[in-house]
């Protein structure tokens, strides 16, 4: 799970200020920590995974806004390339990650295209392991492409 803090237009930063890396997570833990974030870090929307929809759908009965954010990985990929080019440029519509949050950065470095191997059709998609705090961001860019009025965020 992360938190992040959206800064809208013109400015257009976003800056990941929390995350939660835990394996083995049951539901009633996750719907604390959200009750925890909405109260100390006036979180306003969560953006799951559309693949959890039970556990969307039990957050939503606690009376936390929820939503199940669809979009292509590639697009989600593009988007945090153009945020982390954006903020090394010192251009509006960055990305950064605060030292409280040092599971991610791992992830980062270790994100990475399969090998290309002549005897198969070549995929651009990476390969899917230790990528847990990648997918929630790539969340959380897709949730802001489709919000109009964005201030906090969380995975």
């Amino acid at each position: 799970m992360l938190a992040a803090e959206y800064t809208p237009k013109p400015i257009d930063n976003l800056k990941i200020i929390r995350e939660v890396y835990q394996v083995g997570l049951d539901v009633e833990q996750v719907i604390a920590i959200a009750q925890k974030w909405t109260k100390d870090l006036a979180v306003r929307k969560f953006f799951c995974s559309p693949e959890n929809a039970e556990t969307i759908a039990m957050i939503r009965r606690r009376r936390i806004w929820a939503v199940a954010v669809e979009g292509e990985l590639s697009l989600a990929v593009g988007l945090v390339r153009r945020r982390l080019a954006n903020y090394r440029a010192g251009l509006p519509g960055g990305l950064s990650v605060s030292s409280n949050c040092p599971q991610i950065m791992p992830e980062f470095k270790a994100y990475h295209a399969p090998p290309m191997d002549p005897r198969k059709p070549y995929r651009d998609k990476p390969v899917d392991v230790y990528n847990h705090a990648l997918g929630a961001l790539h969340c959380i860019v897709l949730g802001l492409i489709h919000d109009s009025v964005p201030q906090m965020r969380w995975l």
